[in-house]
């Protein structure tokens, strides 16, 4: 577990914690991420009723065993209170690009509103640029914009992607 942000005091109008920012790895800690993992499915589910949030971790771990995912935690000094979690590769349009997805961010809500997003991204972007990635996309759930945290930090709207439930009203065509 390597640091890459200092550790930055937060309140979660209750407390004031000491947050350390850090990369980690799914085969260290997927026990103690599970809780999350639980969590964050929950929230989501405004995406529709058909969306069952169950990670492939048999895929996210062979992406770890070659270099292409990791996880920036962020941690109190009693618990895992947010994570992002970010898929690196070549980039299959610019075969000379390296590029970087957050395919998920989550932060507890006692602790949503307090900067723990935006460090978590700017923990992932970092590393992102030290191991050669050119650039790093952030995705965003509808019915849960934080349009306004990734603007602030300087990402731009760049694509929109729609999706469809196949499952749903089967017809003969």
């Amino acid at each position: 577990m390597g640091t890459v942000h200092n550790i930055r005091k937060v309140s979660n109008n209750k407390d004031i914690h000491e947050i350390n920012y850090c990369i980690e790895y799914l085969s260290d800690m997927k026990e103690e991420l599970t809780d999350l993992i639980v969590s964050h499915g929950e929230e989501i589910k405004g995406d529709g009723p058909t969306i069952v949030f169950d990670p492939n971790w048999g895929d996210y771990l062979d992406l770890e065993d070659v270099g292409l995912h990791f996880i920036v935690t962020a941690r109190t000094d009693k618990e895992l209170v947010g994570y992002a979690s970010v898929i690196t590769g070549k980039d299959i349009h610019h075969k000379d690009k390296v590029v970087s997805s957050m395919d998920a961010i989550f932060v507890l809500p006692e602790y949503q509103d307090t900067s723990i997003g935006s460090y978590l991204i700017l923990a992932a972007e970092n590393y992102c640029r030290d191991a050669g990635s050119s650039k790093l996309s952030v995705t965003l759930h509808t019915h849960l914009p934080h349009d306004n945290l990734v603007e602030d930090l300087e990402f731009t709207f760049v694509e929109k992607v729609f999706s469809k439930d196949l499952t749903k009203g089967e017809e003969d065509v």
